[in-house]
């Protein structure tokens, strides 16, 4: 029997005694083409001269390449047909609990997560997936719980400290996400996904020379990955290399031409060099992403008081303050566009409460 086959019947509990076409069926469902696998795991799924463990097991990688395609109802179909062919496997569970979270299905979500957990107490990965679920809901005391009870069962998982390194950054805790992610880069030399982070927990730290050591690694590795040029991007514009900043932004938008957040970027480069019309072209390019964004509209505001749009640089202060009543650049920004307008007595009113907010 192949070596694929037999870590098949490992997983699944059984031996399966796989005539030769059968056997190639299993590598075509593991390894290849998606299309291949679709087809291949499908034919395992539905042939009832099969167990039902080796069906689900095939049901559950069907699952998986759905979800690979974003088919979620694809999906959610083939891992709920896995656990209805084998009850005891808790893998199909937590999968289908990750549909049905994407699908913003909570409660019946966290009631897979917690099957899976039954099912299999001293999985690692039953604990991890649930600690996700609870990071991304916002419940961080169940998701640390969990995280540190998967380190308990597994102190040398490099996904686990992956996980829980992501937790440090949700909860501010930068030192702790350095340590964890630079143990899950140990524990996994490639894990990019790590460094990536590990990159932008230094950036929080101020530690800007360590982050961009630590991105350029990614970039080496994922050179295809617009989000490590986007971070180089940022971290050299804090260090005020706008070139080289800028041409990091370039190369991240040639590979994701529609990412509005990198119109902003490039605008953002633009304003710092007061180049305020290109600044504009960018910023009005972006701004359908940054509806909620206060300084957004103070830098696209001042670009256009610059440019002797005083009524629209008024109308971004506004915005701006809307959104954050206490930004004092836009309350500046209202007061010097007031002035230019002739609307004296406003101008001073409110330069005046700017000067309250910050004399100096």
């Amino acid at each position: 029997m192949p070596a694929t086959a037999i870590i098949i019947a490992a997983i699944v509990g059984t031996s399966l005694g796989l005539a030769e076409p059968a056997e190639e069926q299993w590598e075509s469902c593991n390894a290849g083409a998606v299309e291949t696998r679709l087809e291949a795991c499908a034919l395992i799924a539905g042939n009832l001269d099969f167990s039902r463990e080796a069906r689900a097991y095939a049901a559950a990688s069907l699952g998986d390449l759905h979800l690979e395609q974003d088919r979620l109802g694809e999906a959610i179909s083939e891992f709920s047909r896995s656990v209805r062919l084998s009850p005891d496997y808790s893998y199909p569970f937590r999968r289908r609990a990750f549909v049905k979270f994407l699908q913003d299905r909570g409660e019946e979500a966290l009631a897979d997560y917690d099957m899976a957990i039954e099912l299999s107490p001293l999985d690692p990965y039953a604990f991890l997936s649930r600690s996700s679920f609870y990071r991304q809901s916002g419940e961080r005391a169940l998701a640390r719980r969990d995280i540190e009870k998967a380190l308990r069962l597994d102190l040398d998982n490099s996904d686990l400290y992956f996980e829980r390194g992501l937790l440090s950054l949700d909860v501010k805790d930068y030192e702790q996400a350095e340590l964890d992610f630079q143990k899950a880069i140990r524990l996994r030399p490639q894990e990019q996904d790590a460094r990536y982070n590990l990159a932008n927990a230094l950036r929080f730290q101020s530690r800007t020379e360590d982050a961009l050591r630590e991105i350029g690694i990614y970039i080496e590795n994922r050179a295809d990955d617009p989000q490590g040029y986007r971070m180089r991007g940022w971290l050299r514009a804090d260090t005020g290399d706008l070139d080289e900043a800028f041409a990091d932004f370039q190369a991240a938008e040639k590979l994701r031409p529609d990412d509005l957040t990198l119109q902003y970027a490039l605008g953002y480069v633009h304003w710092r060099r007061r180049e305020f019309h290109d600044a504009l072209e960018r910023y009005d390019a972006a701004a359908p992403d940054y509806e909620q964004s206060s300084y957004f509209f103070y830098e696209r505001g001042y670009a256009r008081y610059i440019l002797d749009q005083d009524r629209l640089a008024m109308d971004d202060a506004d915005r701006a303050l809307e959104i954050d009543p206490g930004n004092v650049d836009a309350l500046w920004l209202k007061g010097a566009a007031l002035l230019y307008l002739d609307d004296y007595p406003q101008a001073v009113a409110v330069l005046s409460e700017a000067a309250k907010l910050a004399p100096k």
